[in-house]
Order: structure tokens, then sequence, then C-alpha cells
């Protein structure tokens, strides 16, 4: 009780000091309104393709725009408009803009010559804007009930944007932010396609799939350390996709550690550190090809000839978060040492057979525990594996030939063995689709593997695909509240207000590490890596490039894309994080309390051991040597082994672990969520 009061206090008085320090930050109120101005220009430039769908637009000069910058970007964006038109019909029309600022709000009207004025107006961005996220994060620490607490950031956010009006913000909250968050075509395609996987799993355990593989990793998996390498080392190989990787490593590997007595928080850890950041530094992953195309614009416009693909490349030994956070990995497995929370995890779950605390709230519920395959149904590995199999290649294929690598075989068969190719293509697909089919294609088959051998009957099949899809209806909820947060985050000006404060307290040697903390501190408080690196990488690039050239320049990308997947990898509100939770079967609470540490530990070397070094000239080589010894000196020092003083039970021995089959009780805790 006293720990629990002191938590909460702890968490308050955080929360008061970052409140205050906000409120008291001195932001640029130019950058600010140019950024807003961009915002509103969007908004109006897609009412007018959406009336006049292939007309082209040129800045009238009698447009009334209280800054120079403000009429760049308008220029650069008509621009931008008239290149990705198909056909343009016409002349261009003359566009005429005036900007009104008045009681906290913008307004920007916009008359096409002959045409009718429109105006869109917004909200003015203030220290108010974080604070929405701030509420959900602290929310869900304190009650441990993140639906609740996300839906409260959300409706916090909205009732900001709406200046206090109740009326309005009940139906931006519901209008508005949660119905794009489920219609939208890619939020749809990555709710069904989880689903459709755990609805595979399910079939793979009722038949005995899962069971099967079971019994063959027990040849190689004598021990706990040897299950968690072998996953880690299965997260290193599926890097083409955070998402497939998760749910793959996780749906596979969680029947295996649950025997081991490896507890779901240790088995999350695990998936989630090899997700994101292998697919952030693989030279061909379904990241690739965003990221390239933000270095290149951002290049083309300083007239840098460097092209977006080599700046990438160029910027991966600065990778430090992502190397280090592979490297601890590793080192916590093969050393069997643990820490914090973490080992709490660990030591519950050898000693009383805990894969999941009492109370917990795992992300798939009881009723996946519930789908092992009765004891006269043969125990046949291949019924797991080639379904899985079967996802990974069509998951390959698939973003092959989405990307339009097939198409250029077909134009020129050499380019088959072209990596630049390859590359496009798999930077260029529809990843969300291509993920979609693979899961319906690795759903049917294992329906047909059990149904076609008489394990299951057709209703059994069919309930337990059923079982295993409803099973992930509340980490799709999460899903969609943590999306609509990222769009209210997105209205407010979340980011451009952290951008805002710290932009100009900066001395050259010192950019890298600020760019990689604030891009850290953006993705944490919005959950998207994305939406981060879009936001940075135009304003830091050019600002490392002015101060210190190229070679500053190439250090300050690999801290905004290493900053951003570090906050997204351990935000409560990150799609990636919510998704290794599912995946793993763990209570998402419970998963970003323990992996936290570990996180803060690979930011902590990034930060201290990696960029302020790399900005005063030492060898990225070094510093990732030398981050990597005193990764190993801290687990040596501070970890300790959660195995020692137990004496490894034979597996006759080992009771199944008798939370995994109260379905009834967790489905209770369901309905309170």
């Amino acid at each position: 009780m006293l720990n629990q009061r002191l938590k909460v206090i702890l968490t308050l008085g955080i929360f008061c000091l970052v409140s205050f320090f906000l409120w008291q930050a001195k932001p640029d109120h130019d950058y600010l309104n140019a950024q807003q101005f961009k915002l509103l220009l969007d908004k109006q430039l897609k009412h007018l393709e959406k009336a006049h769908p292939q007309q082209s637009y040129t800045l009238d000069p009698a447009s009334v725009l209280p800054a120079t910058e403000m009429r760049d970007l308008a220029q650069k964006a008509l621009k931008k408009q008239t290149e990705n038109l198909k056909k343009a019909q016409g002349t261009p029309r003359p566009l005429r803009l005036s900007l009104q600022e008045g009681r906290g709000q913008m307004t920007l009207v916009a008359t096409p010559s002959g045409g009718k004025a429109q105006s869109e107006t917004r909200t003015m961005t203030t220290w108010l804007s974080v604070l929405p996220p701030l509420v959900a994060v602290v929310l869900a620490l304190l009650l441990h009930r993140l639906v609740l607490a996300l839906f409260a950031g959300l409706f916090f956010g909205a009732l900001i944007f709406q200046n206090l009006n109740p009326i309005t913000t009940l139906s931006e909250t519901f209008g508005n932010y949660l119905w794009h968050a489920v219609s939208d075509a890619f939020h749809i395609k990555v709710i069904i396609f989880a689903a459709v996987l755990v609805g595979m799993v399910g079939v793979m355990n009722a038949s005995g799939g899962t069971r099967g593989i079971v019994d063959v990793f027990r040849k190689y998996t004598g021990n706990r350390r040897s299950a968690q390498m072998i996953a880690s080392i299965m997260g290193i190989c599926i890097f083409f996709d955070d998402y497939a990787n998760s749910f793959i490593i996780g749906g596979t590997m969680r029947p295996v550690t649950d025997k081991l007595k490896i507890s779901r928080e240790k088995l999350a850890y695990i998936v989630d550190s090899t997700a994101a950041p292998v697919a952030g530094l693989a030279i061909i992953s379904t990241w690739i090809g965003y990221e390239v195309g933000l270095f290149q614009e951002v290049l083309t416009s300083l007239d840098v000839k460097i092209s977006g693909y080599s700046a990438f490349l160029s910027a991966l030994p600065f990778r430090f978060y992502c190397i280090f956070t592979l490297v601890l990995v590793f080192l916590l497995v093969w050393m069997r040492r643990d820490f914090g929370p973490m080992y709490h995890a660990e030591r519950r779950a050898i000693e009383h057979g805990l894969v999941i605390r009492d109370g917990a709230v795992p992300m798939t519920s009881g009723a996946m525990g519930n789908l092992e395959g009765r004891e006269d149904i043969p125990a046949r590995w291949y019924n797991a594996v080639l379904p899985v199999l079967l996802v990974i290649a069509m998951t390959i294929v698939g973003l092959y030939v989405s990307g339009g690598g097939w198409a250029k075989v077909q134009a020129k068969f050499s380019n088959l063995w072209s990596f630049q190719v390859l590359s496009d293509s798999f930077s260029s697909a529809d990843s969300a689709t291509v993920l979609l089919y693979a899961s319906i294609a690795g759903s049917l088959l294992a329906i047909f593997l059990a149904w076609g051998q008489r394990l299951l009957s057709f209703k059994e099949v069919w309930l337990a695909w059923g079982k295993g899809t409803a099973s992930v209806w509340l980490a799709c909820l999460i899903l969609v509240m943590a999306w609509g947060l990222n769009g209210v985050s997105q209205d407010l000006g979340t980011a451009s207000f952290l951008v805002s404060i710290f932009k100009d307290l900066v001395h050259p040697i010192w950019i890298p590490m600020l760019i990689f903390l604030l891009a850290a501190a953006i993705a944490f408080s919005t959950g998207s890596s994305w939406s981060t690196m879009a936001i940075l990488i135009p304003m830091a690039v050019p600002l490392a490039y002015e101060l210190g050239g190229v070679p500053l320049m190439i250090i300050a990308m690999g801290a905004v894309l290493d900053g951003s997947i570090f906050g997204d990898h351990c935000s409560p509100l990150a799609d990636t994080t919510i998704l290794s939770s599912m995946a793993c079967s763990s209570d998402h609470i419970d998963h970003v309390r323990t992996q936290m540490p570990y996180a803060l530990l690979g930011m902590g070397m990034a930060t201290v051991v990696g960029y302020l070094p790399a900005a005063l000239g030492l060898m990225p080589f070094i510093s990732i040597l030398l981050g990597c010894a005193l990764m190993w000196l801290v687990v040596k020092v501070v970890g300790r082994n959660p195995e020692a003083g137990f004496e490894q039970k034979s597996e006759a021995e080992q009771p199944a672990p008798s939370h995994l089959k109260a379905e009834p009780v967790i489905m209770e805790r369901y309905s309170q969520e």
C-alpha cells in the first residue's frame, strides 16, 4: 500500500513539474504560426482538389500573408499540387490567400479566381497541446486501464481544440477522431490482419500444431536461455516488417516460453526490441521507402548532391539506439540476468509458474488459453510451421510484387538480381494489404490442414478460428483509441510545440543529442515514429547542415530516426508496442513497465556514448564498442539471475499456470475495462 501511494505521488509530481515547465516555456511563435498555416493550407487544397480534381493554382500576388515564410510555403505547396496532377485542366488559376489571427484562433480564407471564398479555422497551438498525451500516459500508469486512459486523453484534447465546448467536443471525438481511426483504409487492414493472424494461431493451437512445435523446440530449447536466444535470432531474421515480426515470433514462441516459465513480459520485450529496431535498420524493409523519401525531399531543397538512399546508408553507423537495443537483448539473454521490474516478473514466473501476474489483463482474452488441442490429437509440427512459412513467403513475394519489382523484372529480366530493384520494391509496397492477404492465406492453410487430416471437425475448426479472432478485441480497441489520440495531437500541434521550444537552444556539438531527445519526446507523446520523422526531418536536417555541413547532417539524420524509434518503442500509446503485447498475450502496461528500464539504458548509451562524442568527431564504431562494453558492465553489476536458487523441475513436475485457463475471470476483467 505504501509503495502504491509513493508511486501515485511520484507520478503526479512529475506530471505537475512537466506541466509547469511547458507553461513557462517560450516557444518560437513564428515557427508555430508557419506550421499552423501549413496545416490550414493543406486542408484548403484538399477542398479545392475535391471541387476541381484536375485544376492547378498559382499564388495570387494580392494574397495577405503576414510572413515571407508563409508565402514560400504556399508557393511550394501549390507547385507540389500541380506536379501531382495527372493532367492539369487549362492554365493555372490564381488563388488568393488571406490569413487572419485573433482570440486564440487562426483563419485562412482561400479565394480562387472567379470562384467562391472558403475559410478554414483552427485553434492556435499552446502548451496545452502537450497535455492530452501526457494525461493519457499518467492515467494509464496510475489506473492500469488503458482504454479509459486513452479515451480520457482523446476527449481532453478534443475539448482543448474545441475551446472547451462540450457539445462540439463530443461530436468531434466520435464523429471525427474515432470515426477516422476505424474508417481509415490502412487502420482497417491492420486490424483485420491482426485478428485473422491470431485466428490462424487459434487453429494451430487446437489442431495440435503448436504442441508439435513445442516438442520440436524442446530438443533445442533445453533451458530458458536457449528459448530466449532462438526468439531473439528469429527477431533478427524477420527484418522486412515490424508487424509481421511481432506476430510471427510472438505467436510461435509463446507456447514454448510458457512451458519453460518465461514471463510474457520478457517475451514481449524480446519481440518488441527486435521488431521496429530491426525494421528501422534493415536496408530492405517496409520502413526504408518512407525514410528515404523524407531524406530525398529535404536534400533536394538543400541542393545537396546526395541521394536519399545514400544518406540513409551513411547514417546507419550513427543509429546508436537501435544497435544498442539489439545488443542489450542478446546480452541479457546470454548472461541470464535481468534488473528492475523484469527481474521480478521473471522471478514470479520461475517460482510460481505465473507467466503473467495475478490480476493482469492479457491483450488476448482467456479464450486463447483454452485452445490447446485435445490429448488424442497428434502433435504434428508442420500443422503450425507450414501456415507460418506461407505467411512469411507471401509477405516477401507480395511486397516485391506490390512495390513494382515483378513489373520491372518482366520489362528487363536482369532486374531480378538487382539489389536496387529489390529495395525499391519493398519500400514502395502496400505493406498493409500484403500482410492482410498473407494472413488470410495462412489462416486458410491452417484450416485446411486441421480439417483435411480429420484432426478437427468443420465446426471445431471454425470455432477455434473464431475464438482466436475474437480474443484480440481489446487490443484492437486500444489501437483505435491510440490512433484517435494521435489524430487530436496532430490537430493540436503537439509535436510542433515541442519543436518550437527546443529548436533554437542548440550549439553544433549538442545538435545530434538534442535532436535525438526531442524526437524521443515527440514519439513518446504521440505514439507515432513515422509522424515524428515527418515533422522533425524537414526542420532538423537543414539546421544541422547549416551549422556543421554534411557530416553533422548525416549524424542528425540518424538521431531523428533513432529518437523516433525509441519513443515509439517504449510509449504505451504506440501501435508497435501494443501489437507486441497483443502478439505475446501480455498485459500491456506490464510490458511497458518492464521494458522501460532497458529502453532507457539504450537511450542513455546512445545519448552519452553515441551522439555527443559523434558530434565531437569520434568514429562511430568506437562509440558502439564503448557502449556495448558499458552495457555489459551495467548488466553484470546491476543485473541478477532470476533462476538463482531454483532448480529446474522436470517437465512432468511443471504444472500449467492455472491463470492461463481462467477464461471466465479474465473475461470478467475485460468487461470491467
